[in-house]
């Protein structure tokens, strides 16, 4: 059986990947893939690398892909855009931010400031009838996020 072929790493590459590895707050994804790397530069097959790090082939194969096409960031970083698209709209923030722009009281409510919780509790109630369905089910957090930014 032919010896695997290894991955050649920039000194400054290894270094960081070795710096990657050792530390002990990064996300496992990071720190498999790191791993991937250090030990496709260490001559591993690709079968053994995937016993180490615990991942099938395939995903050792596309992290070495994607470090030869783009290099180090490219294989441990994944690319923005990248999940579930944002479902809340700039129109269905904007009527949640008016909302939070008026007083309680105006609603028909004895407080005089929102609460994060009845203003949910509003929107919930609400936002079916304001053509905003979608609206029915956000979290508070979400909420919260939208009126931060």
């Amino acid at each position: 059986m032919a010896k695997a072929q290894p991955l050649t790493l920039s000194t400054e590459d290894r270094e960081f990947l070795e710096t990657l590895v050792r530390t002990r707050t990064i996300q496992a994804q990071i720190m498999n893939r790191a791993r991937i790397l250090l030990l496709k530069a260490d001559g591993e097959s690709t079968d053994a690398i995937a016993d180490k790090v615990g991942l099938n082939r395939n995903s050792v194969l596309l992290c070495i892909k994607k470090y030869r096409q783009g290099g180090v960031a490219n294989a441990i970083y994944d690319a923005d855009g990248r999940g579930r698209p944002s479902e809340i709209t700039d129109d269905e923030k904007t009527w949640i931010t008016d909302i939070a722009c008026q007083k309680p009281t105006e609603f028909g409510y004895a407080a005089e400031l929102w609460t994060y919780a009845q203003l949910t509790e509003h929107i919930h109630e609400n936002a079916e009838n304001a053509g905003y369905a979608r609206l029915s089910t956000i979290s508070q957090s979400s909420i919260i996020n939208i009126l931060n930014a």
